[in-house]
């Protein structure tokens, strides 16, 4: 029987390689969800624009594109986050010493993700 060790939400079955939980599209759309309450409430409470968007008298077809392309970059992003995880895990993960690599992981996948937000801004 295989052993199975666990890291940071990440599995390794001996034999079959590393698995992510994020594999299903299921939990990637909850990760998205997620993702678009929390960004959304740090949005509302940062900015005044934004309050005055949401809490003016716009149109719902207003609504329903800013929700739905904010929904689609967020899901965009989500999906370059798990790629990067992805890469990031062959090269770096190690479960000889996990601690080490996983703050590795980490610090590596926060950058990956800092930097694509800045290429989008140009």
């Amino acid at each position: 029987m295989a052993e199975t060790y666990a890291v940071g939400g990440i599995r390794s079955d001996e034999g079959t390689g590393v698995k992510f939980w994020l594999d299903t599209l299921k939990s990637r759309l909850w990760l998205t969800l997620v993702t678009y309450v929390l960004y959304m409430t740090l949005y509302l409470l940062t900015d005044e624009v934004m309050r005055e968007f949401y809490l003016g008298g716009h149109s719902l077809l207003d609504y329903v594109l800013d929700v739905g392309t904010t929904l689609v970059c967020i899901f965009l992003f989500v999906q370059l986050s798990i790629f990067y995880s992805h890469i990031i895990s062959r090269c770096f993960m190690s479960f000889d010493k996990p601690y080490r690599h996983l703050l590795v992981y980490s610090v590596m996948l926060l950058l990956m993700n800092n930097l694509t937000l800045t290429c989008c801004r140009c």
